[in-house]
């Protein structure tokens, strides 16, 4: 077997061919090293989507932005506008606005908004907390108000808006 000109100058140098079995094998832990690093980083980032995955709701619920926060109640089918115009008078969304209030006192709402702009029927509740929205839309779901069955969600501040600014003839923000 003919040897390379690269073999003989190998094997004229001081390191020989141990020196090519040196580089290999520097080469190989390097490789081993890599490998190690990225099965370890790996494994930090799994640990802390678990570790995400185990923090507690309120952890979670602080860090949502107050205006994405459920922080109101929509009820919906509340009314007929027509209906109570005849039945009350000019003041009926005053009178439906206190309705609600009193319905909804123990719960402590912050503002009652009947959407008087449309025949829909929507009043929105605004609370200071998620807790309370939700309470709210839980216990009024379903419920029977003057005839209508109240349908209640709870909202964000920012849905409840979008849904106020949508009424025909509503002022512009």
């Amino acid at each position: 077997m003919e040897d390379t000109e690269a073999d003989r100058l190998l094997e004229r140098s001081p390191a020989g061919w141990f020196g090519r079995s040196r580089n290999a094998e520097t080469e190989r832990r390097r490789k081993l090293a890599r490998a190690e690093e990225q099965r370890q980083e790996a494994l930090r980032k799994k640990r802390a989507e678990a570790k995400k995955a185990q923090r507690s709701r309120a952890d979670v619920v602080a860090e949502v932005p107050p205006e994405e926060a459920f922080t109101c109640c929509l009820l919906k089918g509340m009314f007929d506008p027509a209906a109570e115009k005849a039945d009350v008078g000019d003041d009926w969304a005053a009178a439906i606005r206190e309705d609600v209030g009193q319905q909804v006192a123990a719960l402590q709402p912050l503002a009652v908004v009947v959407d008087d702009w449309t025949d829909k029927g929507r009043v929105l509740i605004r609370f200071g907390n998620e807790a309370a929205a939700r309470k709210c839309a839980e216990g009024l779901n379903g419920r029977d108000f003057g005839g209508r069955t109240i349908e209640a969600h709870a909202v964000s501040l920012k849905q409840a808006e979008l849904v106020l600014a949508s009424r025909p003839g509503a002022p512009e923000a």
